[in-house]
């Protein structure tokens, strides 16, 4: 092969290897260009729901944060009672959780029998209900009950896009008296009461 052929050969592969990483940074860029479409319109929806949802403010959230700070209260009488290396706690202080877990999920299903989930947020209303099966699960286990969740999590390829499948462990129900029933109750009251205040006090209350 003489030097110009070589020069030659050299240069057009210089080319398609141009070619090739060209396409591959529009692609990107296009894809990165979608999805700021798309986060921005899910903004905009979002703002408008959490108006709406708003202007119920009176009817539906404050009724139901008042409902689970008495549970959180009533679960930090409770948790001060609990000796968590022995595993043991007071019949009368269990009774006594046991019945305001009770009245917790008669006044969230008096708010549900009223309508008031249709004025719930998405998000909120998903993990109410999961924390509401946790709580009614909950106050009869006595082993802790878990399930795989399995995810699909979606990556970017220069060429195309691929699903990869992961899985976390679920609570359902755990003994009132376990660190396991301590962990779940604190992280999703918390979690309810983030996304009410999303509602109430708006997203400026978060920065």
């Amino acid at each position: 092969m003489d030097d110009s052929t070589f020069k030659v050969l050299i240069a057009f592969a210089g080319a398609v290897i141009g070619a090739l990483t060209a396409a591959a940074a529009n692609m990107y860029a296009a894809s990165r260009r979608i999805k700021e479409m798309e986060v921005s319109y899910t903004f905009k929806l979002r703002d408008g729901y959490l108006e709406n949802a708003r202007k119920l403010t009176a009817e539906v959230y404050v009724p139901l944060n008042i409902a689970l700070t008495k549970l959180s209260a009533a679960y930090d009488m409770f948790r001060a009672r609990i000796d968590f290396d022995a595993n043991t706690v007071p019949e009368g202080s269990h009774n006594f959780f046991v019945g305001q877990c009770r009245n917790y999920l008669n006044t969230v299903d008096e708010l549900f029998d009223r309508g008031a989930d249709a004025y719930l947020t998405t998000d909120l209303d998903a993990k109410l209900r999961e924390f509401n099966s946790f709580i009614r699960e909950s106050t009869c286990a006595e082993t802790t009950t878990t399930k795989n969740v399995f995810e699909a999590a979606d990556g970017w390829l220069p060429f195309g896009s691929r699903t990869g499948l992961g899985y976390s462990r679920e609570v359902l129900a755990a003994p009132l008296k376990s660190r396991t029933f301590e962990k779940k109750f604190q992280i999703e009251l918390t979690r309810l009461k983030t996304l009410i205040k999303d509602v109430t006090l708006g997203s400026h209350e978060r920065r």
